[in-house]
């Protein structure tokens, strides 16, 4: 299919300043740009009131966590706020490698809504290949699948020689299928066990392949994230800074003692200025009890150091329990579950264990102006966590912000195309060029996305999604060649 816009603002997502001109659209990719009147597309659109720009991308996507992008496969949240392209696999589990249905992987993704039928990453992207989505994704492989393909549920003492031989042979292996890099996520229940010597290992596989390393800091505290991002900056620094460094959900105070070390500048960071987060139900749990298969729900509810310690200090939360299926509960905040704190920990209590502890949460920070300027940093992107409601207008209100604080229309469109794609090598997209993916977004200064082009679909037409899909699962295409054995 082709499509012409006509007499649109351009702005390509290098910082350049717009200018007016037309773009053809042919088949997936862009084909030409400046004047093109007379060439009869399929379809043409006159858009002399409308910015014409590179798709936004979301480097940090829980999509796949919460299995929307089953689901869902439109990502409706997604393309009406612009983003074309956005990377899976975080917080340490990915839908792939998947040898086996993990105990630990079960608790996040349910058989009853995914059938697993692959292995090895490389099966995995071979088995969407005919699946089309309103979105570009591509993945990292989660450290929770690769230990547990090796380890299984093996928590006690380090690995073996053999056995982190093992680990560094499917990480590469992986990586060499086309996964962007590996994710950690040391404070997630599925993932509290990382010994050093296997996460260095890992990590000298990432950063020797020129992959991303990304740590997820949700669950741990202060101290615990200063202490691991320490670590993944000495190996990095040790091994010869070829690869990229994410931390996901990062905040002020981390911000401010990055800048104070000087060390702000070797990390990328993630940031939804709505204060918006996923995580697992067991996150509200004491540390100590977060893998337990818990029995008895009343035997933990009458222990004083357990309520004690369950967590509430947070904004609005809303559980999801499409796993299992319990929709009375949908939408339920702490704030309504009793009249006082211990009576809603225990209330919650006995939702946790109605659901069997495998939710999911939403939860929402009420987040300071001072916090929301952190997006301005060089090396920070804006993320909507997923293809949720909640965040469904994350980009378009930066847009429309950033309009009305009176910043350059080019420098915001960088901040949330070409700067993310080449922070995590992304190539021909991010960029209004020649040759490049047709993923390109028509919007005013409102934010409002009035055309969107995801892979040469025109998926979105006049305001409205148009139901065609053009979107696809990506393998990363900086991967070394050679065959190599993991085991």
């Amino acid at each position: 299919m082709s499509v012409l816009f006509r007499g649109v603002f351009i702005v390509n997502g290098t910082g350049e300043k717009p200018y007016r001109g037309d773009v053809l659209i042919k088949e997936d990719k862009i084909a030409a740009i400046g004047k093109i009147p007379e060439y009869k597309a399929e379809k043409i659109i006159e858009a002399n009131d409308l910015f014409l720009s590179p798709g936004f991308i979301d480097l940090d996507s829980r999509s796949d966590f919460i299995s929307s992008i089953f689901k869902d496969r439109q990502q409706k949240y997604y393309m009406e706020q612009g983003i074309t392209t956005a990377v899976l696999g975080q917080a340490g589990a990915s839908l792939a490698p998947m040898f086996g249905l993990q105990e630990n992987v079960r608790k996040t993704w349910s058989p009853e809504i995914l059938n697993f039928d692959w292995n090895s990453f490389e099966e995995f992207a071979e088995k969407m290949k005919g699946k089309r989505f309103g979105v570009n994704f591509y993945s990292l492989i989660g450290q929770a699948n690769i230990r547990n393909v090796i380890l299984g549920e093996k928590e006690k003492g380090e690995a073996t020689e053999n056995e982190i031989r093992a680990l560094r042979g499917l990480a590469r292996k992986s990586l060499r299928e086309g996964a962007k890099g590996i994710s950690f996520g040391m404070g997630y229940p599925y993932s509290l066990i990382n010994p050093i010597s296997e996460t260095r290992a890992i990590l000298e596989e990432i950063f020797k392949e020129e992959k991303i390393a990304s740590f997820d800091t949700g669950g741990m505290t202060e101290e615990e994230i200063k202490k691991n991002i320490s670590f993944f900056l000495r190996e990095m620094r040790r091994i010869g800074k070829k690869g990229k460094f994410f931390a996901r959900q990062i905040r002020k105070r981390e911000i401010e003692w990055l800048e104070r070390g000087k060390s702000l500048q070797e990390i990328y960071a993630s940031f939804n200025p709505k204060g918006i987060e996923i995580f697992p139900v067991r996150f509200l749990l004491p540390k100590e009890i977060k893998r337990e298969k818990i029995k008895d729900i009343k035997q933990i509810s009458e222990r004083e150091d357990i309520l004690e310690k369950i967590n509430l200090e947070t904004g609005k939360l809303k559980i999801f329990d499409d796993f299992c299926k319990k929709k009375h509960y949908e939408g339920k905040n702490f704030k309504d579950l009793g009249k006082n704190n211990k009576e809603r920990k225990i209330k919650l209590l006995t939702i946790l264990k109605e659901i069997n502890f495998e939710g999911l949460i939403i939860e929402k920070k009420e987040e300071e102006e001072k916090e929301k300027e952190l997006i301005k940093k060089k090396t920070i992107f804006l993320t909507a966590i997923a293809n949720i409601e909640e965040t469904r207008d994350t980009f378009t209100s930066f847009i429309k912000e950033s309009f009305i604080k009176g910043e350059k229309i080019e420098k915001i469109i960088e901040k949330i195309t070409s700067s993310p794609a080449k922070a995590s090598g992304l190539k021909n997209i991010g960029e209004i060029k020649e040759g490049n993916e047709a993923d390109v977004v028509l919007f005013n200064k409102a934010g409002e996305i009035k055309h969107l082009v995801v892979g040469g679909v025109l998926s979105i037409e006049n305001g409205k999604i148009t139901g065609r899909l053009g979107g696809k699962i990506k393998k990363d295409e900086n991967i070394r060649k050679e065959k190599i054995r993991w085991f």
